[in-house]
């Protein structure tokens, strides 16, 4: 699976003092959730709308679907935030490999299914139906498997129905989106 989940070269996390700026906000609103900076940088991927035949983009969608289920499955999280700009490609030896990027809204599965937050998640557009219709009503649903599988179609559809080429067609079906 480490070809379909992004590379991490380098990782570190700076906690801010109470002499911070930040530090110094958080006491003057007696708020005790200081939030910490992450430095994250990956190596460089393609966006997956670089790939502009049926035959490249298929496979790279069969490598995120099975890195998706090997998440869920094997290390028992649920990304969240499935999105055109989350899915992208890796060129390495001579191989192109589909890659599920963007891991920074995943959560445990969870058994209960009670919701993991009172604020929506994800990317709008590749929402799944439910749960952007009731987090638009003011109840939030728990994050299910099946939600991302939504999300993952929506991106297919986009991707088929928006570009051709590796271009932006213009005036597409789905405009609206």
């Amino acid at each position: 699976m480490a070809n379909h989940l992004p590379k991490v070269i380098h990782a570190e996390e700076r906690g801010y003092g109470l002499d911070t700026s930040q530090g110094r906000l958080a006491d003057f609103f007696n708020d005790n959730n200081i939030r910490d900076l992450c430095i994250l940088v990956q190596e460089e991927l393609q966006p997956i709308t670089s790939l502009t035949t049926a035959d490249e983009l298929a496979p790279a969608f069969r490598d995120i679907f099975a890195a998706y289920r090997w998440l869920c499955e094997d290390v028992k999280i649920m990304h969240r935030d499935i999105s055109i700009n989350n899915l992208m490609v890796r060129y390495k030896n001579g191989l192109r490999y589909g890659v599920l990027n963007d891991l920074d809204l995943v959560i445990e599965m969870n058994t209960d299914l009670l919701p993991t937050s009172k604020q929506r998640t994800g990317t709008k557009p590749f929402m799944a139906r439910d749960l952007l219709c009731d987090n638009l009503q003011g109840n939030p649903t728990p994050h299910l498997y099946r939600y991302d599988l939504e999300s993952l179609f929506y991106v297919l559809v986009f991707l088929t129905t928006h570009y051709d080429n590796g271009e932006e067609i213009q005036s597409p079906p789905f405009g609206d989106w």
